[in-house]
C-alpha cells in the first residue's frame, strides 16, 4: 500500500460520499491499522484490488435461459468500487430502455429500476456470490 493508493481511495469514497473523506476516515472505518495507522488491511488491499485473493465480478448475458451461449460476458479486476462501476454500467447496457415523453422533454425509464439494480450488485459482490 502506497500514499497514491490512500489518496485514491479518499478521493473515490470522497465522490460517493459527497462529502471529503480523509485519511482519519479509513483509520475510523478501520482499513488501516497499527500503532501510527500505517498498515492496511485486509479489508482495504481487497477494496484496491491489492489483496492476493483478488476479487473479480463477472457479468454475462446469454442467448435463452441455458447458459451455453454467450451473447456478451466481461470480467472486472482492480479496485472494488471500479468493479461493482463496471457491473453496473453492464447490466443497464443490456436493459431495454424505454422513453416517455411529457411536454417537451423526455424522460429514459429502464425496464428495472437502476437503483434495485445497484443495490443487487453491491450486496451480491459483499457476499461473494457474484463470480
Amino acid at each position: 500500500m502506497t500514499d497514491a493508493d490512500i489518496a485514491f481511495l479518499c478521493k473515490d469514497f470522497s465522490k460517493r460520499a459527497k462529502r471529503k473523506i480523509t485519511k482519519a476516515d479509513l483509520e475510523n472505518l478501520h482499513l488501516l491499522t497499527g500503532r501510527s495507522h500505517d498498515k492496511a488491511t485486509n479489508a482495504l488491499a481487497i477494496l484496491l484490488g491489492k489483496h492476493e485473493y483478488t476479487s473479480r465480478i463477472q457479468c454475462a448475458r446469454f442467448r435463452g435461459t441455458m447458459r451455453a451461449d454467450f451473447l456478451d460476458k466481461k470480467d472486472y479486476e482492480g479496485p472494488l468500487c471500479k468493479q461493482i462501476d463496471d457491473a453496473y454500467k453492464f447490466v443497464l447496457n443490456h436493459l431495454n430502455m424505454a422513453i416517455e415523453i411529457n411536454g417537451v422533454v423526455h424522460d429514459e425509464k429502464y425496464e428495472l429500476p437502476p437503483k434495485a439494480i445497484r443495490e443487487l450488485i453491491i450486496n451480491a459482490a459483499s457476499i461473494g456470490i457474484i463470480k
